[in-house]
């Protein structure tokens, strides 16, 4: 059996919980708790990561095809996972070192892009805040990356930087309202908190140069 049938048998075997949760989650506006286990214990985060970083490495169609299968269950639940399994694609734009952290086995990113977060500079690094709405799949992630931009009094224009946030750093303060009525597929908006992000030297172009706690 190769891996991405092993996987799509996983989302048959986890069928009856997905099912089971659907109408709770679309009540409670989140994807449940039992759900974003099978998920985790399924390997079904771990679709697209680097197999360097203990995923699966899948390719783009193979990866697709497991989410269509969830996404048959449950919509919802569908979203949720392809959320996650996508922040994965940005694992090779931070150092090694950082990558590994982030992206450990049992990480499940998730994140949002626009608006994005302000990072003043301060001596050993940035200081970084903001607020960011629509991230779907916050109570489940490990880490929340997003864009940050650097204020300077400069003419220059603002450097945007990559940047991922432990879950632990920001704070989950309501739900925001969509049209789409997949109320389960739980967007929330976060506040991050005031940290101290040290800045990483490397050869990446500014506008792929990461920071990261």
């Amino acid at each position: 059996m190769s891996q991405t049938d092993a996987l799509l048998q996983a989302v048959r075997e986890i069928e009856p919980i997905l099912r089971q949760y659907a109408a709770e989650a679309e009540q409670e506006r989140k994807l449940s708790v039992p759900v974003a286990k099978a998920f985790k214990d399924a390997g079904l985060y771990r679709l697209w990561r680097p197999k360097a970083l203990g995923g699966f490495e899948r390719d783009p169609v193979s990866g697709l095809r497991v989410i269509e299968a969830v996404s048959r269950i449950d919509s919802a639940a569908g979203w949720n996972l392809q959320i996650a399994v996508a922040h994965d694609l940005f694992a090779p734009w931070f150092g090694d070192k950082a990558a590994a952290e982030i992206f450990h086995a049992d990480a499940i990113p998730v994140g949002a892009f626009n608006p994005p977060r302000l990072a003043i500079p301060v001596e050993g690094g940035y200081r970084i805040s903001g607020r960011t709405p629509f991230v779907s799949g916050t109570h489940h992630a490990s880490v929340y990356l997003g864009f940050a931009k650097v204020h300077d009094v400069g003419d220059e224009p603002p450097d945007i930087r990559l940047i991922a946030v432990p879950a632990s750093e920001a704070i989950i303060i309501g739900l925001c309202l969509h049209p789409t009525r997949l109320h389960a597929q739980h967007s929330q908006s976060l506040d991050q908190k005031l940290r101290i992000f040290p800045e990483i030297p490397g050869r990446l172009r500014r506008r792929r140069q990461c920071l990261f706690v």
